[in-house]
């Protein structure tokens, strides 16, 4: 009996360890390697649970539940069952517990190497964002072996507006919202793992900090996300440092390097005073109306996860780059609530706060979600499976390591 308990206690150490490891870099590279991690992971958490375990974390959980529950039933039972990419950055939210439980017991000498490789795998990802900026990088044609990966390629290939030789690179991820997204999170992280080290290790991480966040700033392109990143990690640097006075200064100099590389910068000046633009926002103003008829018409159960199409709910005056949008509001809690009602949205925010709440504590919790606030003002990051999968693994984190450590 010892022997049995003995193998399923170290299956689940095995599964946990290396689903947390994937987990961390299928976000920043690979969807399909994300999702196996995922899952691993949360196999990791489920072979490690007793008897009566389960019950006890569905009901500390509740919020998630309710939310996810409500999403998924609410809609089906009216007749608009989510689609699959719907389904699945819906139960994405449900690894949250198991990803929290899987991370609680990885040993801190297995969480340190995934912390690492993380890191490692970042800053190949911004070195080829960086390639991929300035041109050094092959033709399109030399990826056609690797389309079975579904990857976008082509979307590393797009001009900088007012530029002849500069692209919106993407990163590993070929997506250069992907890669901006993502890649902020990591500079979160990174700041509060550097706040942590030891003096000797810390000025790297510190360092690795910086050279994402400019990577940000510099390739992709990404107008928002940079300005999220930078506010968000700002407010990371208070939480984390044991001077918070210290940090803040700090933190108004990130604004202001920010700050100067829009102004020195004539493209990325450029990009900036377009975005009061309809063209230059990509008539986001549209999209919201759009967003907002779906709320209208289905206030109550919303159209279902995956299923707001804003060329389903356009007037004959919709310019047509609305219609063809894939599915966003531009909104992240307009496109919600289009999807599963006012209900829904209102269980996502309370969701939200209840993890806010049980991770206050945590400077890396703090620091996602501001992040995550701030850029779903003006996108639907939760729409790239990517983010979705990488900020519940975040928040995973940031939640556990809040919790009081047994003695």
């Amino acid at each position: 009996m010892s022997e049995a308990v003995s193998i399923r206690t170290l299956s689940a150490l095995l599964l946990s360890a290396v689903g947390v490891a994937a987990w961390a870099v299928g976000v920043q590279s690979f969807e399909g390697m994300a999702s196996a991690g995922l899952g691993l992971t949360a196999a990791g958490a489920l072979l490690s649970l007793k008897r009566g375990d389960a019950a006890r974390l569905a009901r500390q959980w509740w919020p998630v539940g309710a939310f996810v529950g409500w999403s998924l039933l609410a809609p089906t039972l009216a007749g608009r069952p989510p689609s699959g990419s719907g389904l699945a950055r819906t139960l994405d939210w449900l690894a949250l517990p198991f990803a929290a439980v899987s991370w609680s017991q990885t040993a801190p000498q297995l969480r340190a190497a995934a912390g690492k490789l993380a890191a490692a795998v970042m800053l190949v990802s911004c070195a080829v964002a960086g390639f991929q900026h300035y041109g050094l990088w092959p033709i399109e044609a030399a990826f056609e072996p690797w389309k079975w990966t579904q990857l976008p390629f082509q979307r590393v290939y797009e001009l900088v507006p007012g530029t002849t030789d500069r692209f919106m690179g993407g990163g590993l991820l070929f997506h250069r919202l992907k890669f901006a997204h993502v890649t902020s999170l990591g500079v979160i992280a990174a700041i509060v793992i550097a706040a942590r080290s030891k003096p000797g290790t810390r000025g790297s991480w510190f360092a690795l900090a910086a050279v994402a966040g400019l990577s940000v700033w510099l390739f992709p392109y990404a107008r928002m996300a940079a300005v999220a990143m930078t506010a968000a990690a700002g407010v990371t640097l208070v939480r984390a440092s044991a001077a918070p006075r210290r940090a803040a200064l700090v933190a108004v100099g990130l604004a202001a390097v920010a700050a100067s590389i829009v102004w020195f910068t004539p493209a990325m000046r450029e990009r900036f005073a377009t975005s009061f633009t309809a063209q230059g926002s990509g008539d986001r103003l549209e999209l919201l109306e759009t967003g907002w008829r779906a709320v209208v018409e289905h206030p109550i159960t919303g159209v279902g996860p995956g299923q707001f199409r804003p060329a389903k709910f356009a007037d004959p005056t919709t310019p047509t780059l609305v219609t063809d949008n894939a599915g966003k509001a531009h909104l992240q809690l307009l496109s919600i609530a289009a999807e599963a009602g006012i209900p829904g949205a209102l269980l996502f925010l309370l969701m939200l706060g209840w993890i806010a709440s049980r991770g206050w504590s945590s400077p890396l919790t703090v620091g996602a979600l501001t992040f995550f606030a701030l850029l779903s003002l003006a996108h639907d990051p939760l729409f790239q499976a990517p983010f979705s999968m990488a900020l519940v693994g975040i928040l995973a984190v940031g939640v556990t390591d809040a919790r009081p450590k047994p003695p």
